[in-house]
């Protein structure tokens, strides 16, 4: 019956991995729904060496619901959700918003069009994959922090050599996001899965800092994945100076003056940044109060928000 369902779920696998996209699509309710079901139930805990209690009786009601998750588990090894991560950012795009110079990496994949009927709305799809990206974080965190760290660096290389794909990369920090929000109640901790955590990320956020950007639109990238690293930072507020820091740099590297504001890349930077300021105030808590002391808000950081429009 394991080696039955073993099957069945590398089937549908292949079929959300699927190059056309109609079989995708059909297969994304299945997973879905598995990967819901597997993170609703309560995390299975080890029980003490010589415990009699009753969770432990296969019969109990906790035993049940042990036994049904570690079925669940069985199916869906760390490979499926590697997989199911990497399919979940390969298609988070429309087909109509890929760069020429990026869809040869696409091969034959057939990304959501408008061409494509009886499928809904892209946002309703895309909220999908963004849903099913935020589960298997949450059951597989390790998983979900190296899928996104090895995503953001494959970002930053082809950024370095094309600055002109930003606007992919600014269309992903749901996806990193869903990775860090996943690995949220593993990190305060000491166990070996968050030690582990706080390495990749606390290495990635090193990797965003070094760089030197100062492209409006690079600068807007870079200021998408600071943010998203805040629920990071709450458990490492080590890092929190250096990211403030950073966000200062990069504000100020902006031109202050802009001839068109509806149009101007530096301008859509500039709030990027205060939203980015916001947002880790939001996810990172009390770590950013310490460094924040002395510096008037309500006059400094909107000050430096502004944009001065040429006449």
């Amino acid at each position: 019956m394991q080696s039955r369902g073993i099957c069945q779920t590398d089937g549908m696998l292949g079929y959300f991995q699927h190059v056309k996209l109609t079989l995708h699509y059909q297969s994304l309710p299945f997973w879905l729904a598995l990967m819901r079901d597997l993170v609703s139930k309560p995390k299975i805990v080890a029980p003490a060496a010589g415990d009699g209690s009753v969770d432990n009786n296969p019969g109990s009601g906790s035993g049940q619901v042990d036994n049904e998750k570690r079925k669940l588990q069985s199916f869906v090894n760390d490979d499926i959700c590697g997989t199911m991560l990497d399919v979940c950012f390969q298609r988070l795009l429309k087909r109509e918003k890929v760069l020429p110079g990026t869809s040869f990496s696409l091969g034959p994949l057939e990304l959501w069009s408008d061409d494509f009927e009886g499928k809904g709305e892209f946002s309703q799809y895309r909220s999908r994959l963004l849903e099913l990206a935020r589960f298997v974080a949450s059951d597989k965190p390790l998983i979900a922090a190296i899928k996104v760290s090895e995503r953001i660096a494959t970002i930053i290389k082809s950024l370095l050599l094309s600055p002109m794909s930003a606007q992919h990369a600014n269309g992903v920090r749901e996806y990193c996001k869903c990775g860090f929000d996943g690995s949220n109640e593993y990190l305060g901790g000491s166990s070996e899965t968050q030690l582990a955590l706080c390495r990749i990320f606390e290495g990635l956020l090193q990797q965003l800092l070094s760089l030197k950007w100062t492209e409006p639109a690079l600068v807007e990238v870079l200021g998408h994945y600071l943010d998203a690293l805040g629920l990071f930072l709450k458990y490492f507020p080590e890092g929190v100076g250096s990211v403030i820091n950073k966000l200062f740099e990069l504000l100020t590297s902006l031109p202050f003056v802009v001839k068109d504001p509806k149009t101007s890349s530096a301008r859509y930077a500039r709030l990027q940044i205060c939203t980015s300021f916001v947002r880790l105030a939001k996810s990172a808590e009390k770590s950013l109060l310490p460094h924040m002391k002395g510096l008037r808000l309500e006059q400094e950081l909107p000050e430096a928000c502004w944009v001065r429009v040429e006449p």
